[in-house]
């Protein structure tokens, strides 16, 4: 039995700026998100970069600004050994890509999969973020609403979106994480977790894409966890124009280190 309404996952590695980005997600998360909601909504933060001493460096930023969410439950960290892994080199190349790009990508559906099998059991609902993402105002009261209008129009439905990239917004009920972590990883060496995705509501025959308009998340990262030298000033043309950068001044205030 569920006691909460909707978990959000969130997996983590090692970025050039540090653990900057993942703070400013969760300090949006948690803004916009009421206290009588926090109650019901979980937010997991699986750290996922193999390197200990730079997960312990995002733990310690994170307790800092965070030690009063992660008492009360509403923000959670995961870290795994990587015995958990399956083999991640001297993988099959796909699309040309570099073998380092091969295992990046590899290792990506293993961390989404690890991350959707921890989260079984949480909450009713579960949806995908990355740790550079903001949050709109009023995201999980959209959230809830959007649910709730499809369950009665389309009750079969397997996803939904609230946002137009990758694997940002995807939203499922929890019951279905177990076989979509199976799902991915049958193919991680074959296909990028956003593709997977695609993949897997074709197999359970979701032929539309379900997408709240406007959507509610936006991202906001620049720096790459592969490729460090390239930007990627990636944005969602269909979201909310209630999310803003935080100013300098208050994004100052984060205590990374």
């Amino acid at each position: 039995m569920f006691t909460g309404f909707l978990t959000i996952g969130i997996s983590s590695i090692h970025r050039i700026v540090g653990p900057a980005y993942l703070l400013e997600t969760l300090a949006s998360l948690k803004e916009h998100t009421t206290a009588s909601e926090k109650a019901q909504v979980s937010v997991v933060v699986f750290l996922a970069d193999l390197d200990a001493e730079y997960r312990n460096q995002s733990v310690a930023a994170i307790l800092k600004n965070h030690q009063d969410d992660i008492a009360s439950g509403f923000i959670s960290i995961v870290q795994v050994s990587s015995a958990y892994y399956p083999q991640l080199r001297s993988l099959k190349r796909n699309f040309g890509d570099a073998p380092d790009r091969v295992q990046w990508r590899a290792k990506q559906v293993a961390d989404f999969s690890l991350l959707f099998m921890y989260s079984i059991d949480i909450s009713e609902y579960y949806i995908q973020l990355e740790d550079d993402v903001r949050s709109a105002i009023g995201f999980i009261k959209s959230i809830r609403q959007y649910i709730d209008h499809q369950n009665r129009v389309r009750p079969e439905w397997t996803v939904l979106e609230f946002s137009e990239l990758g694997f940002i917004g995807k939203l499922l009920r929890s019951s279905d994480l177990e076989r979509l972590a199976g799902f991915v990883m049958m193919f991680y060496v074959e296909q990028p977790i956003d593709w997977l995705i695609r993949y897997f509501k074709l197999a359970v025959n979701q032929q539309q894409t379900l997408m709240r308009k406007p959507t509610v998340f936006q991202h906001f990262g620049v720096k790459s966890s592969f490729d460090l030298s390239k930007d990627n000033p990636l944005k969602d043309r269909l979201v909310s124009c209630h999310i803003q950068s935080f100013t300098a001044e208050k994004f100052l205030q984060l205590n990374v280190f």
